[in-house]
């Protein structure tokens, strides 16, 4: 027989909060499957979610140079947040592009 658990707003929030971090690495599946390769599906992900908006309704991405928005990461900041080496990043940046 199943319980009924109780979880409050902010606990929700925090996991919420949690997941969308850079610290827990959510990969939509959808991402995989458009690029057939899950490295290069985790990294469109993260690009996805660097140049969608926030909760103001602003890009997070603040860069702007030569008519274009850039996402402000070395090749070797991609481990931290996704744990991807530079060796990966550059395969699957090449496949993207």
């Amino acid at each position: 027989m199943s319980k009924l658990i109780s979880v409050s707003e902010k606990e929700i929030e925090e996991k919420v909060k949690f997941l969308s971090s850079a610290k827990c690495n959510h990969t939509p599946h959808m991402y995989i499957d458009i690029t057939e390769d899950l490295v290069q599906g985790t990294l469109l992900a993260r690009i996805m979610y660097w140049f969608a908006v926030d909760k103001n309704k602003r890009s997070k991405v603040r860069i702007f140079k030569d008519g274009y928005f850039w996402i402000a990461k070395q090749r070797k900041d991609w481990w931290e947040e996704i744990r991807i080496t530079e060796r990966q990043y550059d395969k699957a940046i090449k496949e993207l592009e």
